[in-house]
């Protein structure tokens, strides 16, 4: 395996990954960076050819410089004023898909570690999102409260889930379709349909409810 490697490169050649649908939000990662500096090197990657992980990270830093900041700690300084910013090189991806499924990777791991439910994760994302998906080889799938009832009738004896309050038609009648995206590996349908009945039976949620926990998991 290639060894990584930290290389010290000027700010206005680190390449931003254009097609990360990530929203950052600039203004609080450079408040972070201004307090505590560069603590975590953005990653780039020769077959993407531009940063796979810490694109905030270098907007923030672009923002930074053009506003007249002064480098922050981990930053140098070269002689003509560029800023020299610290990246992690090495152990590179064999090609640009497998980079880009990287991207959407990485991205949904720091927000699943976070108290976010399935609309302030949509929120994450730009309208481009589904692109990306698709070059990550990854299914995207929009059902409803009944349609997903139906999956898990359709998969296994989930009488008991029926027992409770209010059933996917009662909670659709109250407060109308709720329309969930979901995205997933090609192989792993059955494993998330078998993480909601888990969840119902140990829970008592409702099936919105437990969808809904479910894809903090995914």
């Amino acid at each position: 395996m290639e060894s990584l490697q930290i290389k010290y490169l000027p700010l206005s050649k680190v390449a931003i990954y254009e097609k990360n649908q990530k929203l950052h939000d600039i203004g609080g990662i450079a408040q972070s960076i201004m307090r505590r500096g560069i603590q975590e090197p953005p990653k780039y990657d020769a077959a993407l050819g531009a940063v796979v992980s810490g694109n905030g990270r270098v907007e923030a830093l672009l923002h930074m410089k053009a506003q007249g900041y002064e480098a922050p700690a981990g930053v140098e300084v070269d002689d003509s004023g560029e800023w020299l910013v610290p990246v992690v090189i090495g152990n590179d991806f064999d090609n640009e898909g497998e980079a880009a499924a990287y991207v959407v990777d990485a991205n949904n791991l720091v927000l699943a570690g976070g108290d976010f439910t399935a609309r302030d994760m949509a929120k994450m994302w730009g309208a481009e999102y589904t692109e990306l998906l698709m070059l990550a080889g990854s299914n995207m799938v929009t059902v409803d409260n009944d349609d997903v009832a139906y999956l898990l009738a359709s998969t296994g004896d989930n009488t008991a889930m029926f027992s409770e309050p209010e059933t996917p038609d009662t909670v659709a009648k109250k407060r109308g379709k709720t329309l969930v995206t979901l995205s997933f590996d090609n192989d792993d349908h059955e494993a998330f349909l078998s993480e909601i009945r888990r969840i119902q039976s140990t829970s008592g949620l409702s099936t919105e409810q437990a969808v809904l926990a479910g894809l903090s998991l995914v």
